[in-house]
């Protein structure tokens, strides 16, 4: 840990100690008196800081967070019992749409650019908002269109003609289907050639493109895409470069750790660990100190990036700590299950199960809509034999009517913003 870090970190720490939750959280775990920390929490003993979770920002919002000078309010899904609503700042927002504006400049949006904006406005949903002031601000034209909408969507293609879009990939590939299947689908030729991938992986531990992110461009036509990565507790995190060499953290905004999701220590070199983040930027409504986000990314890489930046990369997020499975006694992630099944190209779409049996042991299931090119029972048993070889304990795989699954998804969708199309269910 160099100085200048040092002294970042000296001030949030102090900005922390104003707030009442971390005040008492440190006390009780020694790290403080009456009178204050010991200077040693900026440096050596920081990592002894106990990680603060999801869970806390429920139990004690009325401690934790700051609403004077809030201008925004955005809300952090994935939750059940009081929502978690956090309030952004004045100047904190400002903070949140520069950093979006790093990702758009990455991939050549300027002053005259026409972007085609898919993602959610609505809802307390933190990126979407940010997205559109950030369009705005770079001097371009940003262009509000509902995914859900389709034909409209396909007008403002026609007459409008954005260079870029901006959306959920997964989402963009819906898009595609339904008018491909309608015979709305336009020529690739007209379409927006380059995109910011939002809200979705759009790549793999070894830096190879998601499936998703080849399917999409495939129908869509891009050439050329970037992507981002951050949470509604603290905004954009992270962005790639045109040598999609993994995330570039934003250092300036943000401290990341991995940490190892069993030891709770620092995850080894080159290993998975969860994403724990901590402010490097004030002010904040939510003042984050080493806050767990819950995402598993695949690997933190300090060696220098072929575009020239030295600043460390983050891998892609492979999974959920609230996900981690124990399948048989070996630790399975559900996002790593459909990775391999997606990779195969087998299914049309695919989605997990989850349930406890009678023991409260986890029980695991593969549905799959497959593809009309093969046999229903010969898809599941490649996609069985397939993924014996990525697992040592083996889920069941079964059919699913696609009528059936997307079912499940708007069940589960109307209890969210709608911007993730949800994967994983509890049966």
């Amino acid at each position: 840990m160099n100085e200048a870090l040092r002294n970042t970190l000296r001030a949030v720490l102090r900005a922390g100690w104003d707030v009442p939750f971390y005040r008492d959280l440190w006390r009780v775990h020694g790290l403080a008196t009456a009178e204050g920390y010991p200077e040693r929490l900026a440096s050596d003993a920081f990592s002894d800081i106990p990680i603060v979770r999801k869970t806390d920002l429920q139990q004690s919002a009325d401690e934790i967070m700051r609403w004077d000078d809030a201008s925004d309010v955005v809300s952090s899904s994935g939750t059940t019992g009081r929502p978690v609503d956090i309030p952004v700042l004045f100047e904190e927002e400002k903070n949140r749409v520069e950093r979006v504006c790093k990702t758009l400049r990455e991939i050549g949006v300027t002053r005259g650019s026409r972007v085609l904006q898919l993602l959610s406005l609505n809802d307390m949903f933190a990126l979407g908002p940010q997205m559109w002031l950030a369009i705005k601000s770079e001097g371009a034209l940003a262009i509000r269109c509902q995914a859900s909408r389709l034909k409209r969507a396909l007008d403002v293609i026609r007459y409008i003609k954005p260079d870029f879009v901006v959306g959920n990939p997964h989402v963009m590939v819906q898009m595609a289907e339904e008018g491909i299947a309608s015979g709305l689908w336009p020529d690739t030729s007209t379409l927006p050639k380059a995109a910011i991938f939002a809200v979705a992986a759009t790549f793999e531990a070894d830096l190879r493109p998601s499936p998703v992110v080849d399917k999409v461009s495939e129908l869509w036509g891009i050439e050329a895409y970037t992507s981002q990565y951050g949470c509604s507790e603290a905004g954009t995190l992270a962005h790639e470069c045109r040598h999609h060499r993994g995330y570039h953290i934003n250092e300036a905004d943000t401290l990341i750790e991995l940490i190892d999701v069993e030891t709770q220590l620092p995850a080894l070199p080159g290993n998975a660990g969860e994403v724990v983040i901590t402010a490097l930027s004030l002010p904040r409504g939510f003042l984050p100190i080493r806050y767990g986000t819950g995402d598993i990314a695949a690997w933190l890489d300090p060696a220098p990036c072929p575009c020239g930046r030295t600043s460390a990369r983050l891998g892609p997020i492979i999974g959920r700590r609230d996900h981690q499975l124990k399948l048989k006694g070996q630790t399975v992630f559900p996002e790593l299950l459909l990775e391999v099944v997606d990779q195969t190209h087998l299914t049309k779409h695919a989605a997990v199960g989850i349930c406890k049996n009678a023991l409260e042991a986890d029980e695991v299931t593969v549905m799959i809509v497959p593809t009309a090119d093969l046999p229903a029972d010969e898809v599941v048993g490649r996609i069985e034999k397939i993924l014996a070889q990525h697992l040592p304990m083996l889920p069941k795989v079964s059919l699913i009517e696609e009528s059936d699954l997307r079912r499940m998804e708007e069940r589960k969708c109307t209890r969210t913003n709608g911007v993730k199309i949800p994967r994983i269910f509890a049966l």
